[in-house]
């Protein structure tokens, strides 16, 4: 299942269990930037963009779970 084709609360809610900062990393990472854009862009160290990646797609994991 495709980000758009989820209900309006489903993307709600997997936005909300993000950081602030993970959100920010996790839309620039969508939009096409690389993990190095991202740390200038940001002004974070690339690991820092890895693990804020990391943790989103952890969250994502863990409704994907509670949903089934």
């Amino acid at each position: 299942m495709t980000w758009n084709q989820l209900e309006p609360q489903v993307r709600a809610q997997r936005v909300n269990r993000l950081t602030p900062r993970q959100h920010d990393v996790l839309i620039l990472w969508l939009a096409g930037s690389s993990i190095e854009r991202i740390s200038t862009m940001l002004n974070l160290a690339p690991r820092t963009v890895r693990t804020h990646l990391h943790r989103a797609r952890q969250i994502h994991a863990q409704i994907e779970q509670e949903a089934a």
